[in-house]
């Protein structure tokens, strides 16, 4: 019994002395663990990367590869998506932090040391034709060494009037362009283009403006039908006539520019007077009566002949008795002129 005692009062002894053991303990190994903090590299992020050239389904496999062998991207989960009419795919990765910073360098690398997948291009034109702008940026790519060759320009559809495309990477077609739109100017075209090219703008803006073009014909039609009816009217017809000659026989006097034809013809009339003085003073003036300007009578009718064929050589009807009596009045004009000059010399 007493025994029972002993061992009983030596287990409660231990029991309430064992939360106070850590207190004394030298290793720390009783220590609690330590609690990871927030926002370290073992929080989960989802990164979005857009690919350029390779495709998910290549990292993917590249990344899956990679982590079976060392052991990487524990984490790591993998979404693909394609949107509708884009050229880039997107990769979407979710994992830690550490992870997904490790995974998409990787990936950058992957894409960027990946080939550039070849597309087709088109090059509008403005005024040179494809056939000849293919020549050109072929020439310019031989001198400048860039390297790009025949089969990448496709014509479509074949010959002068088809359209140009360019086959390749997406940095070499924005150079492409860029020299196109620098060749694409009139001074650079043959003749052909210059002329294809104004056909192609008459068309188009005849097309633009089309309804205001009938407009104006149609009016003129409609113009010129109610011209024929009111001529046909038994007792309007003569009275409208009489005065739709008289309004288009002035406005045809203005257009054909009576101001400038009497210019013209004083113009001519005093260069001939002039004419006709240096002739009376190399021939010899003939005796007149006092007060009279000397050789005036045959000065007047030297002046009147040479006015004559500078007029005819100027396409105007000498014979026309308004010319006459304009050039008349102008050499009467001028020999007075002459008079008082040398009266005023005399005083």
């Amino acid at each position: 019994m007493l025994k029972k005692s002993a061992c009983l009062i030596l287990l409660l002894t231990l029991t309430s002395a064992a939360p106070l053991y850590p207190l004394f303990s030298q290793s720390g190994e009783g220590d609690p663990p330590e609690k990871k903090p927030a926002g370290s590299d073992y929080q989960r992020v989802v990164k979005i990367i857009i690919l350029e050239n390779i495709g998910p389904a290549e990292v993917e496999e590249t990344l899956s590869g990679i982590s079976k062998t060392w052991g990487l991207f524990p984490s790591l989960e993998y979404l693909s998506l394609s949107l509708p009419g884009a050229e880039k795919e997107i990769l979407i990765l979710r994992g830690y932090a550490a992870d997904v910073t490790l995974a998409e360098e990787i990936t950058s690398s992957l894409d960027a040391a990946h080939p550039a997948s070849a597309a087709l291009f088109p090059l509008p034109l403005e005024n040179l034709r494809a056939p000849l702008m293919k020549e050109k940026l072929l020439e310019l790519s031989r001198e400048a060494g860039s390297g790009w060759e025949e089969k990448q320009f496709l014509i479509f559809p074949p010959g002068p009037a088809g359209s140009l495309f360019f086959r390749g990477a997406a940095p070499d077609a924005k150079k492409v362009k860029v020299l196109k739109d620098a060749l694409d100017q009139p001074q650079y075209g043959s003749f052909t283009d210059s002329w294809v090219n104004f056909w192609r703008v008459f068309r188009r803006d005849a097309a633009s403006h089309f309804i205001t073009i009938s407009t104006y014909f149609a009016s003129a039609l409609i113009l010129i039908l109610i011209h024929f009816i009111l001529i046909k009217i038994p007792w309007l017809g003569k009275r409208y006539e009489r005065c739709f000659t008289l309004v288009w026989t002035k406005l045809l006097d203005t257009i054909k520019g009576r101001d400038f034809a009497f210019e013209v013809i004083k113009s001519i009339t005093e260069i001939a007077v002039e004419s006709a003085q240096e002739y009376g003073q190399d021939e010899g003036g003939e005796p007149v009566a006092a007060g009279a300007v000397p050789g005036a009578t045959s000065r007047r009718e030297r002046a009147r002949s040479i006015a004559r064929e500078l007029l005819v050589y100027r396409g105007i009807n000498p014979d026309d008795p308004q010319v006459e009596r304009v050039v008349d009045n102008v050499i009467n004009a001028e020999i007075l002129k002459l008079k008082n000059r040398k009266m005023q010399e005399e005083v």
